[in-house]
């Protein structure tokens, strides 16, 4: 979802910019990439899917953090991302791992199993969001060395 409401912007506005957008752009292409490698990695093996669950799975899991991350890389847009967009672009999802602890508590249901509190325990779960999270940070700091060194993109040209 993030990424088709950040691409629609583009989309509308070339020269889309702002305080929340920059980081928002970022978390798009930081956070479906981290899925799309969490997913391979972490929960691919664990599936067991056929017809359209694993067409749907595919293409959400897969496909989509590869367009997202392929469209930054060639259409940009480039020299947006700053050093307080580093920061901003965690925002989003320490948000969502507050909701989803808070709510898995209470209703005993966890959308991912290295965060399922009932079944690890705290000190599991917080190691595994650690790690997600330095993962996030680390392509973060990439996404922002590679913006400054990418040519200007398409969208730049249009």
């Amino acid at each position: 979802m993030l990424g088709t409401v950040v691409a629609g912007t583009l989309a509308v506005d070339l020269q889309r910019n702002g305080r929340i957008w920059r980081p928002l752009r970022l978390d798009s292409v930081v956070i479906l990439f981290t899925v799309g490698v969490v997913h391979w990695f972490f929960l691919r093996p664990l599936l067991h899917l056929h017809g359209w669950d694993l067409v749907a799975d595919k293409l959400l899991h897969i496909v989509v953090p590869l367009l997202v991350v392929v469209g930054w890389l060639i259409f940009g847009p480039r020299r947006r991302i700053g050093r307080a967009d580093l920061v901003g672009c965690l925002v989003l999802p320490v948000v969502w791992l507050a909701y989803t602890l808070i709510r898995g508590a209470v209703v005993h249901w966890y959308p991912y199993p290295f965060i399922d509190v009932d079944a690890h325990g705290y000190a599991y779960v917080a190691g595994a969001c650690i790690g997600v999270a330095a993962l996030i940070t680390v392509l973060a700091l990439g996404c922002w060395r590679l913006d400054r060194r990418l040519p200007g993109g398409i969208s730049q040209e249009w």
